[in-house]
């Protein structure tokens, strides 16, 4: 993959989590102080919530490095059998894509051990730090790993409730995106397709914001109420 290419793609991350971070910081101080009390505050209590989902995405990414180490040992071990195929499509990322496509049909028991795992530990580290966004809103500061302790013995009930609650819907706008997405392939022209593949991606990301956001604020703002420590 080209430089330009990783740089392309890292500033997307960048800007998607802005453009989170704006929805979701209004929607938060809106399910905390209502929305009749939405003021120029909201801007300052965002920026914290930016800190604070920058301190927490760093860890997460140290997190899942490490974790990568015994991952890609793991992953060595399972595509052993196709390591000629792969050596001779060097270059040709189709090429190698399709190999390890056709080791994952034949061999999925590795894979969806790997997904799975850091799937969990995923869902258990959001989990336990889930309160650090509306702590940030409702208290105007960069609150992190001080929340930890808060969700102590509710893991589970926050994991399930996160997962009935937002799991729909996040599987309901990624089937429409797949269903219109489909819809999309026969289109021949080049230009055309590429304009309603832009177009579809921005539509998905828009209403994903949206619905999934929404929900994910309310849920967030409730726990908050729910879990904080009183003072």
């Amino acid at each position: 993959m080209k430089s330009a290419d990783v740089g392309g793609q890292f500033l997307a991350h960048i800007l998607n989590g802005l453009a989170l971070a704006l929805f979701f910081g209004p929607a938060l101080y809106a399910n905390l102080e209502g929305a009749a009390h939405v003021n120029a505050n909201v801007l300052r209590r965002t920026i914290k919530l930016v800190g604070a989902m920058s301190v927490i995405s760093f860890f997460l990414g140290i997190v899942f490095f490490v974790l990568a180490i015994p991952a890609s040992v793991m992953m060595v071990q399972a595509l052993g059998p196709y390591a000629d195929q792969i050596e001779s499509g060097r270059g040709d990322v189709a090429e190698v894509q399709k190999v390890v496509q056709d080791a994952l049909a034949k061999n999925p028991t590795p894979f969806i051990l790997l997904l799975g795992g850091f799937g969990l530990v995923w869902l258990f580290l959001t989990s336990r730090l889930y309160l650090c966004a509306p702590a940030s809103i409702a208290e105007d500061r960069v609150a992190t790993f001080e929340t930890w302790r808060w969700t102590q013995g509710n893991l589970l009930r926050i994991s399930a409730t996160r997962l009935l609650l937002l799991g729909p819907i996040f599987i309901a706008v990624n089937v429409g995106a797949f269903a219109a997405a489909g819809l999309i392939e026969p289109i021949e022209d080049t230009g055309a397709k590429g304009a309603a593949a832009l177009a579809l991606a921005y539509f998905s990301a828009l209403i994903n914001l949206i619905a999934y956001s929404s929900c994910e604020a309310a849920l967030s703002a409730y726990l908050y109420r729910g879990l904080k420590p009183p003072a």
